[in-house]
């Protein structure tokens, strides 16, 4: 897709007079080939995949458009080198990951958030909950976790269950940043429009 055709696209859910912010990964001969066009009114962020535009109603894209084995990789550089044996939170919607970051993380073991039933593998074990409100894990025992942006688990659940030091990493973030950086126990430390690393002072074990 032409970059300079994001001038005459306007978002379906909003009108015409709301038109997109281009998020460009990759940029050939004026073409974007991976990226986004987010609508800042609603929110909503629509995928370009291999140059494909892709409308959906989705507010943060379908799990498949993240290119796997690079956000794996690119989380597990983010979340820093691991003290030892780790236990790790993957947020919904982030299924497809979990193996290429156990992969990336030989000491990890990672609990992953899914709405669909899923065998467990070599050190990924799903939890399938409707709820997501309330994490089901104890206080301050979480050494680092994993989130889509538009995740439906809520910032104060998430800093709850870190351990002091723990990283958050937020792949494609959106206005969720707003919310965890409202807590005076957790700090962002660096952010572009592919991710963002939050980090979780000792206060947040309190």
């Amino acid at each position: 897709m032409l970059l300079e055709l994001t001038e005459v696209l306007s978002c379906p859910a909003c009108g015409p007079e709301h038109g997109f912010v281009a998020f460009v990964d990759r940029l050939e001969k004026g073409s974007i080939l991976q990226g986004r066009l987010d609508c800042p009114q609603c929110e909503r962020r629509h995928r370009v995949v291999d140059g494909v535009l892709y409308i959906t109603e989705e507010r943060s894209g379908e799990a498949e458009a993240l290119e796997l084995p690079a956000a794996a990789e690119l989380a597990s550089a983010l979340l820093g080198v691991p003290p030892g044996p780790e236990v790790l939170l993957l947020g919904p919607g982030l299924d497809g990951l979990a193996a290429g970051l156990a992969g990336e993380r030989p000491a990890a073991s990672l609990l992953c958030l899914t709405a669909v039933p899923a065998a467990p593998a070599d050190r990924v074990h799903p939890i399938v909950a409707d709820e997501t409100r309330t994490l089901p894990f104890r206080s301050a025992r979480i050494h680092g976790a994993v989130l889509r942006g538009g995740t439906a688990v809520g910032p104060a659940e998430i800093v709850r269950v870190l351990a002091p030091g723990a990283r958050i990493v937020i792949l494609e973030p959106g206005p969720e940043l707003l919310g965890f950086e409202a807590f005076g126990t957790v700090s962002a430390v660096a952010s572009d429009s592919r991710a963002a690393v939050l980090v979780a002072s000792p206060l947040s074990a309190v």
